[in-house]
């Protein structure tokens, strides 16, 4: 239960992702450095992994669970020990499909740095690329929830939001990481649910080819948006 956005600016790439998780789980560790391999990511404290993390050399790696149905015949691993395996390495890419991603349960996975984008999906059965341009605009979201009806209404939002610009608000949050239909916090980008909630935002922005920052906003801070307001061009 997440959603990725990567969005082209002429200014330079933008990576936003809103991590949705369980009420239950611990509560995650915000932007650190992490030792030995020297990447910046928030930490999942249940599972000590990640969902999203940064290199200093630019590239960076967010990653989605996926629910089709698993038959694993072994415990798996935590999903989140993906991108600090991969990320570190020379090509994580190509570490990913040198893996044994039969360890895992089913994830989206997006590798790239400040001008490239590649998209994986490993669904239980088979790791398989997903063809994207250069620079297309792209959002990748997922649900365990009333996923066919929840994903299309975030695509229709994110579509809208394009047409509009792209904005952002003053923080620098693409709008639509905020979105939520009033009275529909359950299908939101900004989502809500009983025993799940959007739990942060963290965004990784390239600017005239110039060192990325990585920022990262716990969710409680954000007020839910129907519609563009406080808005800027990102």
């Amino acid at each position: 239960m997440c959603t990725v956005t990567i969005i082209h600016k002429s200014s330079g790439l933008c990576v936003t992702m809103n991590r949705d998780e369980m009420r239950a789980r611990g509560k995650e560790r915000p932007l650190e450095i992490w030792p030995l391999s020297n990447m910046m990511a928030p930490r999942d404290v249940d599972g000590g992994g990640t969902w999203i993390g940064l290199m200093p050399s630019g590239h960076w790696a967010c990653l989605l669970n996926r629910y089709e149905n698993f038959d694993a015949t072994k415990t798996p691993l935590s999903r989140g020990l993906i991108i600090p395996e991969i990320l570190p390495t020379v090509n994580p890419a190509n570490t990913l499909l040198a893996m044994d991603v039969t360890r895992y349960r089913p994830f989206s996975i997006l590798i790239g740095d400040a001008a490239t984008v590649d998209v994986f999906h490993w669904n239980g059965q088979r790791l398989g690329a997903e063809e994207k341009s250069a620079h297309e605009d792209i959002m990748i979201s997922s649900s365990s929830w009333d996923a066919t009806n929840v994903i299309s209404a975030r695509m229709a939002a994110f579509e809208q939001w394009k047409l509009q610009g792209n904005l952002s608000d003053a923080e620098g949050i693409p709008w639509i990481h905020r979105w939520q239909e009033h009275g529909k916090s359950a299908s939101g980008i900004l989502m809500s649910r009983g025993e799940s909630c959007t739990t942060s935002i963290t965004q990784i922005a390239f600017f005239h080819n110039d060192i990325p920052r990585m920022r990262y906003w716990p969710a409680s801070l954000m007020q839910p948006q129907s519609e563009s307001q406080e808005t800027s061009h990102l």
